[in-house]
């Protein structure tokens, strides 16, 4: 009998693990590379704190290690792509981008346009739609669903209508939000944005000014929900309820790093793991920190950088 239930059994457990099963259920894992703030240039120097005159080798650094990373779905990039909005340095960053061997995809932050300026958000979606052969959204707010049980909206909260860091959301797209919630149904939902909704720490001239109209929104559903961000160049995770902030530092500025991120979806919860990435080039890193001020909160916490996160279905 012993035998005979080893048999049965055997052929049981490679089909659960084929499947990648668990105890609750089937489960489907999403995983994916964020960065943020690369702020491109060739010909800008070194800041008081940004690192521009390097911001070309941290961002082929950071591809080297994400194209050495296996199963990833996509790679993701929210905003200030460029330090100064010009089509020199967009399509430098572009055809590096175009390194990966991941899909890529943009979130767009307050350097990347220019106001009253030749890179209007129509010229860069028409370059990028031109040159990133995975792109192919007519707004700079898109949805797409890169695997069953998981869907991944991308946000536009710069203002556009006057230079300031402070973000804001057209009563348009928050519509749109509205319906792309709607339609999720019981998916994990991803958000990438370029600003926080909830700020690493406090400022005035970078925070956006109508979170309170996105929280009616996003308060009347209950999916897990991931919400990804950069522009504080700050890393931190908070939970909130069934909502996961997560703030991604900068590349060009202390502690010059990035994330992988695999989302697992159970029957009973999905659970985030974070993977805090550093850039190889040390001295960049080195140097970047004696030049910062907030280089703790810039940093984090250990908890920010490479932690689970469970929510509760």
């Amino acid at each position: 009998m012993k035998n005979l239930f080893k048999f049965m059994i055997a052929p049981l457990l490679m089909i659960a693990l084929a499947l990648n099963t668990n105890a609750f259920g089937l489960n489907h894992t999403l995983k994916f590379a964020h960065i943020s703030d690369s702020h491109i240039t060739l010909t800008k120097a070194d800041t008081s704190f940004k690192a521009l005159s390097q911001s070309k080798a941290l961002l082929a650094d950071t591809i080297d290690q994400i194209n050495k990373e296996n199963g990833l779905d996509f790679v993701i990039q929210t905003g200030d792509t460029i330090d100064v909005p010009n089509e020199k340095d967009i399509m430098l960053y572009m055809s590096m981008m175009n390194y990966l061997r991941y899909p890529w995809f943009v979130a767009f932050g307050n350097h990347d346009f220019s106001v009253g300026g030749d890179i209007t958000r129509e010229r860069y979606l028409q370059l990028l739609t031109s040159h990133n052969r995975n792109f192919n959204f007519n707004k700079t707010y898109y949805s797409f669903k890169p695997k069953k049980g998981y869907k991944v909206i991308v946000l536009d909260a710069v203002d556009n209508s006057k230079i300031t860091g402070n973000g804001i959301f057209p009563k348009e797209q928050l519509e749109w939000l509205d319906k792309e919630l709607d339609s999720a149904n019981k998916d994990t939902v991803l958000i990438f944005l370029h600003h926080p909704i909830i700020e690493p720490y406090p400022s005035s001239h970078h925070k956006i000014l109508n979170t309170d109209e996105f929280y009616q929104i996003i308060d009347k559903y209950k999916n897990p929900i991931g919400i990804f961000s950069g522009h504080y160049h700050a890393t931190k995770i908070t939970k909130e309820r069934n909502i996961v902030h997560v703030s991604t530092p900068a590349l060009v500025t202390y502690p010059n790093a990035f994330r992988v991120v695999a989302v697992t979806n159970y029957k009973d919860k999905t659970i985030f793991d974070f993977y805090f990435k550093n850039t190889n080039l040390k001295e960049v890193q080195h140097q970047a920190k004696i030049k910062s001020i907030l280089s703790a909160v810039c940093a984090g916490k250990e908890s920010d950088q490479t932690t689970t996160i469970i929510i509760d279905k």
